[in-house]
């Protein structure tokens, strides 16, 4: 039987990003850890971009580092994307992170978590312009129902391909705003979340995270 799993899902905060004030990008990012211990959340997923690989300082990152392992009751997975893709001087590598946190590497990776309850996948970028993504199409695991599947993916995939992976949720993070729906084919729920909040006040969409609750009867998912 599928176990219940908690999660928030999010991407495209850019700390560190020179058109964001940094004053509310920061209060995003508080609020968005005091969201996951509001709502009791057992993942925390940021599907891409969480900083701005160009302008954030060693000591932003240390300070996400640090927050971040103060939700110890929260696994955190990170897939690096086009803004701070896992290249050799990424700012990933400027720390040490919390046994809770996981940064996703450029191969598939899949991580065991919550006492077997989940297993996360996930790939990163590993440069700027990244166009070969061929190997995800082929992406597919045993499908399994005592144990949560799911995946945080930097690039869109077709519904065929959502459909037969094996997944219960993948979380992308790669459109600029709310997809707009939460999707579902088979077994497999998918959303892209988009950014945290806008560029600017005249952009369009919406913006914000996606709260999801995986469960044997009824998995639920609401932005």
């Amino acid at each position: 039987m599928l176990p219940n799993i908690s999660m928030l899902h999010c991407a495209g905060l850019r700390l560190g990003a020179p058109e964001f004030p940094e004053p509310d990008t920061w209060e995003t990012f508080e609020a968005l850890l005091s969201l996951c211990r509001a709502k009791g959340a057992e993942l925390l997923l940021i599907a891409g971009n969480l900083f701005e690989q160009e302008w954030v300082s060693q000591e932003d990152v240390e300070r996400v580092a640090r927050s971040l392992g103060s939700l110890p009751g929260t696994s955190v997975f990170v897939t690096p994307a086009d803004r701070d893709p896992l290249v050799q001087t990424s700012v990933y590598r400027l720390v040490e992170w919390p046994d809770n946190v996981h940064i996703f590497s450029s191969a598939i990776a899949g991580i065991e978590c919550l006492a077997g309850k989940a297993r996360v996948y996930g790939c990163a970028w590993a440069a700027y312009q990244q166009h070969d993504w061929g190997f995800l199409r082929e992406f597919h695991i045993t499908a399994e129902t005592d144990r949560a599947q799911i995946m945080l993916l930097p690039v869109s995939l077709p519904e065929s391909v959502m459909r037969d992976s094996g997944l219960h949720y993948a979380a992308l993070g790669i459109e600029d705003h709310w997809s707009g729906a939460i999707r579902r084919s088979e077994r497999t729920f998918w959303a892209d979340c988009g950014m945290l909040t806008p560029r600017d006040s005249g952009a369009l969409g919406s913006y914000g995270v996606v709260w999801g609750e995986l469960a044997a009867e009824e998995s639920r998912f609401e932005f």
